[in-house]
């Protein structure tokens, strides 16, 4: 008994008697491992809050350009929220089961200005020796099986092809075997704004969209296949098909088909902006 009360005194108490030390050691080792400034203002860690998996809060997060981005936010969240199962903590040998992953309120702000220059390359490109190589430890493995975000924006503001893409008030799960490298995803999707801009003509203005999607994704290919999806853009419901393939030299292949349950004038004049 004497035993089992201890025990939960120490799981209590361990973020308390640990937190500053947690939140310096967070900073110093993300901020030396990307080319970006990253801020938060607490951390919380806690054994009871998922119980049994180990509950890690981040409030405030925010990661900041730096160079030809500086000042430039790359990404801000309210909260960031990461459930892992204790024993891959205690003992799993540097493989982590992430069990959920939950932002609130996170604003993505993506900026390419040419291909070898955007705000999200902020991971060193570097060349290790091969002795360096073959002596490191294999490096820690992720285990993700949910995800989860909260009245969130990103934007996409590529100017090598001309294209924005604005996305506001997304709520958004997903659901899948992320461990294997061939499995399908689960996701509901929705957002209160989506603005999409090609070329100088924009195609979509601040259009209320849902999307309720299965995706069988296949990492050893690189290919997106969609296999039972609805999208309703404002009053226009569309069922999509067909894949996406990302191939190695960063081409992206598009083989997608699209039909309208409805060919109903009401559904395409919901997409005409009241301005017109």
């Amino acid at each position: 008994v004497i035993l089992i009360v201890l025990s939960v005194v120490l799981l209590l108490a361990a973020p308390i008697l640990f937190k500053d030390q947690i939140i310096a050691n967070v900073k110093t080792s993300v901020n030396k491992a990307v080319e970006a400034e990253v801020d938060f203002r607490d951390v919380n860690l806690s054994f009871l809050r998922s119980f049994p998996n180990v509950s890690l809060v981040v409030d405030d997060v925010e990661v900041m350009g730096v160079d030809t981005f500086i000042g430039l936010p790359l990404m801000t969240a309210k909260r960031a929220q990461v459930d892992v199962g204790f024993w891959s903590v205690v003992g799993g040998g540097g493989n982590y089961n992430i069990d959920e992953v939950i932002f609130d309120e996170p604003f993505i702000n993506l900026l390419v200005l040419t291909p070898e220059l955007a705000n999200y390359l902020i991971v060193p490109e570097g060349d290790v020796p091969a002795e360096e190589t073959s002596a490191a430890p294999a490096a820690a493995q992720i285990n993700l099986s949910r995800y989860e975000v909260n009245n969130g924006t990103l934007i996409y503001d590529d100017r090598t092809t001309e294209t924005y893409l604005k996305i506001e008030g997304l709520t958004t799960t997903g659901d899948g075997d992320f461990t294997a490298t061939i499995f399908d995803l689960d996701t509901d999707s929705k957002a209160d704004a989506v603005t999409l801009q090609q070329g100088g003509i924009t195609y979509l203005n601040e259009v209320e969209a849902t999307a309720v999607a299965l995706v069988n994704v296949d990492l050893n290919d690189s290919r997106y296949t969609f296999l039972d999806n609805k999208v309703t853009l404002n009053a226009l419901d569309l069922i999509f098909s067909g894949s996406i393939d990302l191939e190695d030299n960063d081409d992206i292949l598009f083989d997608l088909e699209y039909q309208a349950p409805v060919n109903d004038f009401h559904q395409l004049w919901s997409l005409i902006p009241s301005a017109y």
